[in-house]
C-alpha cells in the first residue's frame, strides 16, 4: 500500500501540478494499484490501517492520496483518476455533485470527527484549551488552511467564538492540510496545533502530549464512489471497499480506535 500526499505550496506549483494532472488524466493511464483512494488528511491514519486490513483480507492493492478535502475535491473536479473520495466534510461531496462531477451510488456517512488541540507535554497542567492558548509563551499554533481544510475552518470558528481570533492572529502557522500540521507538531516547530480527535489517536503522536477534545465542534464525514472507478475498471473493487468499511468487524474496530462514531 502506498500513501501519497497532495499538498501544494505555491501558486506556481499548483499550476504546474494541475497541468501535469490534466495531461495524465487525458491519457487515462492506469496505476498498478487496484484502488486509488483520495482521503482527507484527518482520516489518513485510519485509512492506512483500513487499507492494510483490506489488502490482507482480499489481496487487492491500494494507493492512498491524502490532502485537504478542498484540494482533493478540486483535483477530482478536474478529472483526477481516483476511485473513491473520503471527505472530512459532507459539503465537498455535495459540491462535487452539484458542479456536475459524476459519482456512483449513494453517499456513505462513515463517521463524525471532533476538533482537538494538541500541545507540548510541558503544558499538561492546563485544564482548558482557552487558558493554554492565552499564554504569552505560546508563540506558534499550527492550523490547517481554513479555505480548504474543514478542521482548519472548524478551528477558526472555535477561535472566533472564544474571542481568541484577534489575540492569536499573529501566532497562527498555516499548513496546507492537517498532514502538514501533524508535521509541525511532530517536529516541535509549533507549541500547539489544531487537529482532529482521529489524528491524535495515531502512534506518531507522543502519548505524553496534552490533548483537549473540543466536543461541541464536530464534523459529519462522508465518502462516495467516483464514476472514474467504473471508467478505470475498478467499480467492483470500490464497492467491495465501501462494504468492508461499513460491515466488516475489523474495519469497525479500526474506526473505533480512531474515535469515529
Amino acid at each position: 500500500m502506498k500513501v501519497k500526499f497532495a499538498y501544494l505550496k505555491t501558486s506556481f506549483f499548483s499550476f504546474l501540478f494541475g497541468l501535469l494532472l490534466l495531461t495524465s488524466c487525458s491519457t487515462k493511464k492506469k496505476t498498478n494499484a487496484d484502488l486509488q483512494i483520495a482521503c482527507a488528511a484527518s482520516t489518513q491514519f485510519a485509512m492506512e490501517e483500513l487499507g492494510a486490513a483490506f489488502e490482507e483480507k482480499y489481496g487487492l492493492s491500494i494507493d492512498i492520496i491524502s490532502s485537504s478535502s478542498g484540494k482533493l475535491s478540486n483535483l477530482i473536479s478536474k478529472g483526477a483518476p481516483y476511485d473513491l473520495f473520503f471527505s472530512a466534510d459532507r459539503s465537498y461531496i455535495q459540491h462535487l455533485k452539484e458542479s456536475g462531477t459524476s459519482c456512483y451510488g449513494e453517499e456513505l456517512i462513515y463517521g463524525t470527527t471532533k476538533l482537538a488541540l494538541y500541545a507540548n507535554e510541558k503544558y499538561s497542567a492546563y485544564e482548558t484549551a482557552d487558558s493554554l492558548l492565552r499564554l504569552s509563551e505560546i508563540t506558534k499554533i499550527a492550523i490547517a488552511d481554513p479555505a480548504s481544510a474543514p478542521i482548519g475552518n472548524l478551528a477558526l470558528t472555535y477561535l472566533e467564538n472564544a474571542g481568541l481570533d484577534t489575540l492569536l492572529k499573529n501566532k497562527l502557522v498555516y499548513g496546507n492540510s492537517i498532514a502538514q500540521v501533524n508535521q509541525y507538531i511532530e517536529k516541535g516547530l509549533c507549541d500547539a496545533g489544531f487537529v482532529s480527535n482521529s489524528v491524535i489517536k495515531a502512534d506518531v503522536f507522543s502519548k505524553n502530549g496534552k490533548v483537549f477534545i473540543l466536543d461541541e465542534y464536530s464534523i459529519e464525514q462522508s465518502a462516495i464512489i467516483l464514476s472514474m472507478a467504473e471508467e478505470r475498471g475498478n467499480l467492483e473493487n470500490a464497492q467491495l471497499f465501501m462494504q468492508f468499511v461499513t460491515s466488516d468487524s475489523s474495519a469497525h474496530k479500526i474506526m473505533q480506535k480512531f474515535g469515529y462514531r
